[in-house]
C-alpha cells in the first residue's frame, strides 16, 4: 500500500513540475490533462482532493526532515571547527593487535590502525551471526590468553586460534576452542601471565553490586580448555569488570544512576575461587546496576560516558574512601532517561575508545573531555542519531596528534587483514552482617582445582 502510494504521490509531483500555475491541478483541468492519474486518485484516494492533501502532507514532512538534517550538519560542522588540534607524541604500542569482542561473545583481533583517531566514527562491518562489535581491548605483543567468561569460568587459549576480523566469515571461532556451556560467552581477556604473578589478588565485580578478590595462586591449570570456576554468580547476574592488582590499594564503582563510591580493596578479603563474594555498593533499586569498576593505585582521573554521549574527566580525588557497601558519592547529574555507560580511568596520553548501538567506534584522546565537578551534567561529547546510543569505553594507547594535523594512516580501514594471533551526600553506609553471610564457600570436589 505505501509503495503505491508513493508511487501515485511521484506522478502528482511530476504533473506539478510541468503545470505552469494552481489553475492546473484543479479537478477538472486534470481530467483532460492526464485522465489515467486523476481515475488513479479517485480508485486509491477517493477524491482528487484527497490526493491534493496527502501531496501537501508529504511535502511538509520532506521539508522539516531536510530542516532536521541540516540542523545535525551544522552542529556537526561547529563540532569539528571547536576540535582542538593536540600535538600528542604516538605511543608504539598503539600498532600493537587490539582484541575485540562483540555482543554474542566472539573474539577477534584488529590491527591497532585499523582504528584510527578520528571526530568521525569507524564502521566495522562484521559477518552475519558474529553480532555487535561492543568491547576492546590492548593487552600488548600477542601471547597465550587467560579467558574469562560471562557465567564466571575460566579457560586457557593459545592466541594462535584467534580469527582476525578478515577471516572471521571462514576461521573456526575462538569460543568454538573452549567447552563453554550452552548459556554462557566469552566475556573477557587477559595476557596469561598476569595470572602468574602469586602475590596479587583478581577481583571482579558483578551488574548487582557484588564482588569479591581471589588470590592468584589459586588459579591453576591455566591452559585447561575445560574450564575451571573462577567465581560464583548468583542468579542471573554478571561480571562487568575482571582486575589484576595487589591486595593494598583502592577500587572505584560506579553505577547507572550516576553514583560512584571508592573504598579500599584490603576491605575485601581474600576468597576461594568458589564464592559469591560480598556487597561493594549499594543500589537504588532494581532499575540500577553496576556498570564499571577499577582499581585507583596510581590513578589521578577518569572518564565518565553515558547512554546519549555526554561525558566528562573528573580527579581521582574528589571521592574520598569511603565504607564499603555504600551507595557513594554523585558522578554526574543526568538528563531524564539518561544512564551512565561507562567510567574507565586515563592519563593525559590515554586514548578512549566509544562503542555505539550499531557497531561504531570513536577514538578520541581522553583529554578532549572537559574536566568538571562531580554534579556538572557534561559535554555532549557526540552528536548521535536519535536510534543510537552508547554501549561501552575503552582504554587504549595513545594513537598520536589528534584534531586538524591528523591524517589519516594507511591502513586505517577496518577491513584489511590483522596479524592472526592476533551532587549528593556521601554515604557512610557499611555493609550488613546479612552481606557476610553470604560470603558461603562451597568445598571443592576431590580433583577439582
Amino acid at each position: 500500500m505505501e509503495s503505491h502510494m508513493s508511487d501515485l504521490l511521484e506522478q502528482f509531483l511530476t504533473l506539478v513540475g510541468k503545470s505552469t500555475d494552481h489553475q492546473q491541478l484543479l479537478a477538472t483541468a486534470v481530467q483532460e490533462r492526464d485522465p489515467v492519474l486523476h481515475a488513479r486518485a479517485i480508485e486509491e484516494m477517493g477524491s482528487w482532493e484527497a490526493l491534493l492533501a496527502a501531496a501537501v502532507i508529504s511535502l511538509q514532512e520532506h521539508a522539516a526532515n531536510a530542516a532536521v538534517q541540516a540542523e545535525l550538519d551544522r552542529l556537526a560542522a561547529e563540532r569539528k571547527q571547536d576540535i582542538p588540534s593536540l600535538e600528542r607524541e604516538k605511543d608504539p604500542q598503539a600498532d600493537e593487535p587490539i582484541f575485540a569482542l562483540t555482543d554474542n561473545g566472539t573474539l577477534f583481533t584488529l590491527k591497532g590502525t585499523a582504528l584510527p583517531l578520528s571526530p568521525d566514527p569507524t564502521t566495522f562491518t562484521l559477518p552475519e551471526g558474529k553480532g555487535t562489535l561492543t568491547q576492546l581491548k590492548h593487552l600488548g605483543p600477542l601471547t597465550n590468553l587467560t579467558i574469562l567468561s560471562q557465567r564466571g569460568y575460566y579457560f586457557g587459549m593459545m592466541e594462535s586460534v584467534i580469527p582476525s576480523m578478515s577471516s572471521l566469515e571462514s576461521a573456526r571461532t575462538a569460543a568454538s576452542w573452549l567447552e563453554l556451556e550452552d548459556d554462557d560467552q566469552i566475556f573477557t581477556v587477559f595476557a596469561r601471565h598476569q595470572f602468574i604473578e602469586g602475590t596479587k589478588r583478581m577481583y571482579h565485580a558483578t551488574q548487582r553490586g557484588k564482588g569479591k578478590a581471589t588470590l592468584l595462586e589459586d588459579f591453576s591449570n591455566l591452559s585447561d580448555r575445560k574450564g575451571r570456576e573462577a567465581f560464583l554468580l548468583k542468579g542471573d547476574d554478571i561480571p562487568v569488570s575482571v582486575m589484576i592488582g595487589d591486595e593494598w590499594g583502592g577500587m572505584f564503582c560506579a553505577s547507572a544512576q550516576g553514583q560512584g563510591i571508592h573504598f579500599q580493596t584490603e576491605k575485601i578479603r581474600s576468597m576461594g575461587r568458589k564464592s559469591v563474594g560480598v556487597n561493594l555498593m549499594k543500589l537504588s533499586g532494581s532499575h540500577d546496576a553496576l556498570v564499571s569498576a577499577f582499581l585507583t593505585n596510581d590513578i589521578h582521573e577518569f572518564v565518565v560516558i553515558t547512554k546519549q554521549g555526554y561525558g566528562k574527566r573528573l580527579p581521582m580525588n574528589e571521592f574520598r574512601q569511603q565504607g564499603r557497601g555504600g551507595s557513594g558519592m554523585q558522578v554526574l547529574r543526568l538528563n531524564t532517561d539518561d544512564l551512565v555507560v561507562a567510567v574507565v580511568p586515563v592519563d593525559a596520553q590515554s586514548d578512549v575508545a566509544i562503542t555505539t548501538s550499531t557497531g561504531d567506534v570513536y577514538r578520541l584522546p581522553a583529554i578532549t573531555f572537559p574536566t568538571m565537578g562531580r554534579s556538572a551534567k557534561g559535554k555532549h561529547i557526540l552528536e548521535l542519531d536519535d536510534d543510537v546510543h552508547i554501549t561501552g569505553m575503552y582504554v587504549l594507547p595513545c594513537a598520536g596528534t589528534f584534531g586538524s594535523q591528523t591524517s589519516s594512516p594507511e591502513e586505517s580501514t577496518p577491513s584489511e587483514e590483522s596479524t592472526p594471533s592476533e551532587e549528593s551526600a556521601p554515604s557512610e553506609e557499611t555493609p550488613s552482617a546479612e552481606d557476610e553471610t553470604e560470603n558461603v564457600q562451597e568445598q571443592e570436589s576431590a580433583g577439582q582445582g
